[in-house]
């Protein structure tokens, strides 16, 4: 096993020197630590046993995300004959597990209220730029200063995320405040930007603590309220067409294909009961 650990670790080197985000990393790494914990042995049985458990507790996204990571190690550690045929996701018809305006205000004024300033910006950051988390990790207080963070996102694409003119002020009056003068903005106790996995944890004790469903409190469910709110609000602000929504929407998230974002042209599962409670009157 101690080799294995050594092999995990020179993967997790070789992942970060591919530029991998934080969240992909974490993900591969639990996933291999994970297989190994419940298999001990790397073969073609136990990889097909553990392709068969993930997919009866898990969706589909995951069960597929599960195995890239798996396949990717197997790549790493010249095993590409052991690869796991990977399943197929069908593209759903609804957006799940995205948190409400209600409860997205809700969120933000409790956290003000009790104190949590830190958290409080970050969430309005990512709801406010369509950030990926950890995109919105990376913005330093000269990205604040300047209105934007410029980043590489997937495929190596350059694009800016710019930050409104009120947020930008009221984050810039908060850095003041606090002494935080250059550098990352998003610290933890040890004055170090705080992990992706920190504030997953934050969040869900948030969602407890202000009485929020916690499948609908995560940083990726931010992102989708923003897309959600900037296709609805695109209809008011400007002489609407929603292929011209989409296009726009798709270079602000970063998005490679005009087909990824048009799920955000569908409703989420509670839009869809209230809208056949109002509809259907027979």
């Amino acid at each position: 096993m101690i080799d294995t650990e050594e092999t995990i670790i020179k993967y997790e080197k070789y992942l970060r020197k591919s530029e991998k985000s934080e969240s992909t990393i974490y993900t591969y790494i639990w996933t291999i630590r994970n297989y190994y914990e419940k298999f001990g042995t790397l073969n073609k049985t136990n990889l097909i046993l553990y392709k068969e458990a993930l997919m009866v507790k898990n969706s589909p996204r995951t069960v597929s995300s599960r195995i890239i990571a798996i396949n990717g190690y197997l790549d790493f550690v010249k095993k590409k004959e052991l690869k796991l045929r990977n399943i197929k996701i069908g593209q759903e018809n609804y957006l799940d597990n995205v948190i409400s305006n209600k409860d997205y205000q809700h969120l933000k004024k409790m956290l003000k209220k009790s104190g949590y300033t830190r958290d409080y910006f970050l969430v309005w950051l990512i709801c406010a730029t369509g950030s990926r988390i950890s995109e919105a990790l990376q913005f330093t207080v000269q990205d604040v200063e300047q209105g934007y963070l410029g980043i590489y996102g997937k495929g190596n694409k350059y694009r800016r995320i710019y930050i409104p003119s009120k947020l930008q002020k009221e984050i810039l009056k908060w850095l003041e405040e606090v002494e935080i003068k250059e550098g990352s903005i998003f610290l933890n106790k040890n004055k170090v930007t705080i992990s992706v996995r920190g504030v997953e944890a934050n969040l869900r004790k948030y969602a407890r603590k202000f009485k929020i469903n916690p499948k609908d409190c995560h940083p990726h469910s931010f992102r989708h309220r923003f897309a959600i709110n900037f296709l609805a609000n695109y209809k008011i602000v400007n002489q609407y067409s929603q292929a011209g929504a989409i296009a726009d929407l798709a270079n602000i998230l970063g998005h490679s294909s005009i087909a990824t974002t048009q799920i955000y042209l569908r409703r989420t599962l509670s839009e869809q009961r209230d809208m056949v409670d109002k509809v259907v009157t027979w």
